[in-house]
């Protein structure tokens, strides 16, 4: 979503989610790598309720909820950047093994790669 204002994507991310609809978790994935942390939590929030995975692949809903009373100086960005590409990998993994059928035909999925060659 091409929106600056992350308030936006964040709320269409949970709009997307209360829609139950399957075919709708691809525009997820993006925004589960977005530069804003909010709209980050929200495209997962989403997915866990499309998919009925309340825990998410045991992700922690906020990467930085542990040190908010912490006075330990962490690198946030990389802990964000971290459980991004995790949320990404698991979800993604996810979307092309439930994908509805009809959206199988980009080849991305291992078991179709086979029948290129």
């Amino acid at each position: 979503m091409k929106y600056s204002d992350p308030r936006v994507r964040q709320v269409a991310a949970w709009a997307i989610g209360r829609t139950d609809r399957l075919e709708l978790a691809e525009l997820l994935l993006p925004l589960l790598k977005d530069e804003d942390l909010g709209v980050a939590i929200e495209a997962r929030l989403a997915l866990c309720w499309i998919s009925r995975r309340p825990n998410g692949f045991n992700n922690p809903v906020d990467p930085l909820e542990e040190y908010e009373d912490s006075e330990v100086v962490v690198d946030k960005k990389k802990i964000i950047a971290n459980w991004q590409n995790r949320v990404y990998k698991a979800w993604r993994n996810w979307y092309l093994n439930s994908r509805p059928y009809e959206e199988r035909d980009d080849f991305d999925d291992p078991e179709q790669v086979r029948f290129q060659k």
